[in-house]
């Protein structure tokens, strides 16, 4: 009797500590700041804005634009998206086509061929939830 019951609180701590290391974010929508500079943007439904300006502050003011825009789900962990790009000098502004996923630390990572990769971190609230 005794040996069934350490059995059954062993398996259960086990499994509570496995399934508690698992910090990976389970949608993009929220809060993210990059990893380089600590741009905070703000990601809801199908685009990103900017949040806060990190440490490289933008040649332009593009306060009014997205920073990722159209972004769509193509597979499990893995989202189209077209990113903002500000050409120095003239403030012209375009977007071009890139791919997001999250990897096994629960980073946001943003390719955007043709430049350096962008890492973003979940923000983390504040105050807990009751």
């Amino acid at each position: 009797m005794n040996v069934s019951r350490l059995y059954i609180f062993c398996s259960i701590a086990i499994a509570s500590l496995i399934m508690g290391f698992d910090n990976k974010p389970e949608s993009l929508e929220g809060t993210w700041i990059r990893k380089g500079d600590n741009l905070k943007i703000e990601i809801d439904n199908e685009h990103a804005s900017i949040v806060q300006e990190g440490n490289k502050k933008f040649p332009c003011d593009i306060a009014d634009l997205y920073i990722y825009k159209d972004i769509q789900k193509v597979k499990d962990n893995l989202w189209k998206c077209n990113f903002l790009v500000v050409t120095m000098g003239s403030c012209n502004t375009n977007y071009e086509a890139g791919e997001m996923f999250i990897d096994r630390e629960g980073s946001l990572v943003i390719i955007c061929p043709g430049f350096a990769s962008k890492v973003y971190t979940k923000a983390k609230p504040r105050y807990g939830t009751l």
